[in-house]
C-alpha cells in the first residue's frame, strides 16, 4: 500500500498508527469490523480481483474502510500485512 500510496514505507507505517479508526459495522465475517478512517488518503479502490486467502490478523484497507482479518478468508481488500 505505500507504493500504491507514493509514501516511502515509514510514512504509511506512521500515518496508519496516527489515523483514528471507527468501528462502523460488524460482518463479511464473525468478528471482522468495518471500520472508518479520519486520514482520507486511506480512502483506496479495492482490489479488481479477490484474493483466496488473506492471513488472520492481516490489517487491510478497502474503499473507505480498514479492517482486521480474524480469520484466514477470502478477501477483496488490500493487506498491508507483510505476512501474506
Amino acid at each position: 500500500m505505500a507504493a500504491f500510496l507514493g509514501w516511502p514505507i515509514e510514512q504509511f507505517v506512521r500515518r496508519h498508527t496516527e489515523a483514528t479508526y471507527t468501528v462502523a459495522c460488524t460482518g463479511f465475517a464473525p468478528g471482522f469490523a468495518y471500520m472508518t478512517c479520519d486520514d482520507p488518503a486511506f480512502d483506496v479502490p479495492r482490489r479488481k480481483s479477490l484474493r483466496l486467502r488473506i492471513p488472520a490478523g492481516s490489517v487491510a484497507l478497502g474503499g473507505k474502510f480498514g479492517g482486521i482479518y480474524p480469520t484466514d478468508s477470502p478477501g477483496g481488500w488490500h493487506p498491508s500485512d507483510t505476512r501474506r
